[in-house]
């Protein structure tokens, strides 16, 4: 709390920046976008982190052209029990939507488990040891993408969240602007939009509305982590966790012909769950003041 009221003596004009920030990174991003999905060729993992990092370099070059300094943009490590939020709250979230899911009879585990690798594209790596039954592979699998996984994603979501929450979260903050983190869950939603809508060849527009429900209330999870903890960084370990669990190894592992719509990265189950969390951060007053 005593973080957030410092943010506010920090920036003249934080509602000028965050509007500078949002149209910017929109407009460079959404061009990206398009220029990929009319036939620009890249190497698998290249065209999201490009993605991904395009935020973090606005905040960063607008921070330096504007002389704003980086005193509030979250570079510090924080307290340890924030890290282990940021990693054990989204395995929490993506155990229980593909736990929901199996007992709606919506997932099942994949028939071709062994004829998979232990992660996904685009880093295939194959198995220590293939013969193992199917609690052996996905124990394999769980200990890879639990570390690997996560540095990796880490690299990718740093870039997001130099841009999201170190910079546009602060500057509504800072600005006084009434429920920042649903504007920013807001903007963080829309931004994603144009990527889901040309990118997903099955249900694009109902994926878009999904994926709008996970950014709202994920990002209040991942909000209140970077508003206690003051880091950056944490919040972009959650951001990492929470991509590398849901897609590496639930989304991998299981199959079903309605998971897309229950389970995923950005299912319906999902949504509900990280809006269970986010209720539960505001009902027992988590949530700093103001925020």
């Amino acid at each position: 709390m005593k973080r957030a009221r410092q943010m506010k003596t920090i920036d003249a004009q934080p509602k000028r920046s965050a509007a500078i920030f949002v149209v910017i990174t929109c407009l460079l991003s959404w061009a990206f976008i398009w220029i990929v999905h009319a036939g620009l060729r890249m190497t698998p993992g290249v065209f999201p982190l490009v993605l991904m990092w395009i935020p973090g370099v606005v905040s960063i070059t607008m921070r330096l052209a504007f002389h704003e300094g980086f005193a509030d943009a979250g570079f510090r490590t924080g307290a340890p029990r924030y890290w282990l939020w940021a990693y054990a709250g989204p395995l929490a979230l993506g155990t229980a939507t593909y736990l929901m899911a199996a007992l709606l009879q919506q997932v099942h585990l994949t028939p071709y488990l062994k004829q998979q690798s232990m992660m996904g594209l685009p880093f295939r790596l194959a198995w220590w040891n293939a013969d193992l039954g199917s609690a052996g592979l996905l124990a394999q699998r769980f200990l890879v993408t639990s570390t690997l996984g996560v540095a990796i994603g880490f690299i990718y979501g740093l870039g997001e969240e130099i841009g999201w929450r170190g910079y546009l979260l602060p500057k509504l903050i800072q600005g006084g602007a009434r429920y920042p983190i649903l504007i920013s869950g807001l903007v963080w939603a829309i931004w994603h939009a144009p990527f889901v809508l040309l990118f997903y060849e099955r249900h694009p527009v109902a994926n878009a509305l999904l994926y709008a429900l996970a950014c709202l209330t994920f990002g209040v999870f991942i909000s209140w982590l970077r508003l206690v903890s003051g880091s950056v960084i944490i919040a972009a370990l959650a951001h990492s966790a929470y991509n590398t669990f849901l897609q590496e190894f639930y989304d991998y592992s299981f199959v079903g012909p309605n998971k897309w719509f229950w389970a995923g990265d950005v299912g319906l189950l999902c949504g509900l769950s990280c809006g269970a969390l986010a209720l539960w951060l505001y009902r027992t007053r988590r949530m700093p003041v103001g925020a």
